[in-house]
Order: structure tokens, then C-alpha cells, then sequence
């Protein structure tokens, strides 16, 4: 388990339950709001081929998923011009 000395107990009681018990698969996939990924292809974290399944299967009024190549978890840091670039046509989409 990726539990630390570090975390407090209340973090770490959250991280259990996450890791333990949470399923993703049974929270709505049906959104009212517009929904958009910057996801970077490395992130092992939250892996890009999870993170690009489930968001095959939400059904949004409007949604788009940004891959970001050379990235990992923190695309921002990681590939700061692609991911402003992906935030700059999300707000374009969404003006229009």
C-alpha cells in the first residue's frame, strides 16, 4: 500500500478507502455540463488508457479529451504550451 508516516490519520483513512473500496464504474457517467481531459500520455498515475475508456463512456452535452504527448501526471508542468493551448480552445469552445 502507498501509505506514509507523513499522512495524517484522516488522509490516510481517505487513501484506504479510495484505493480499497471506490469504483469508479458505479458513479453517473450522464453529466449536464460540458466535460473536458488534458491527459498526458505518460501519466502512470491516472493511466491513459483508463482515463480514455471511461471517457468513452460518459455522455456529456459537450466533451473533448485533450492527449497531451510527453506528459505525465502534471501535464501543466510538464508540457506547459500544449496544455495552455488545450485550455484556450476549451474556453473558445465553450463561448460559442
Amino acid at each position: 500500500m502507498l501509505m506514509s508516516d507523513v499522512l495524517e490519520i484522516k488522509q490516510r483513512s481517505i487513501l484506504e478507502f479510495l484505493f480499497k473500496y471506490y469504483d469508479l464504474n458505479m458513479v453517473t457517467s450522464d453529466y449536464q455540463v460540458p466535460v473536458f481531459y488534458i491527459h498526458g500520455e505518460d501519466d502512470w498515475q491516472t493511466p491513459y488508457s483508463l482515463a480514455h475508456t471511461y471517457f468513452d463512456q460518459l455522455k456529456a452535452p459537450m466533451k473533448q479529451f485533450y492527449s497531451i504527448p510527453n506528459a505525465g501526471h502534471a501535464t501543466m508542468l510538464d508540457q506547459k504550451e500544449l496544455f495552455n493551448e488545450a485550455l484556450f480552445d476549451i474556453i473558445d469552445q465553450i463561448k460559442h
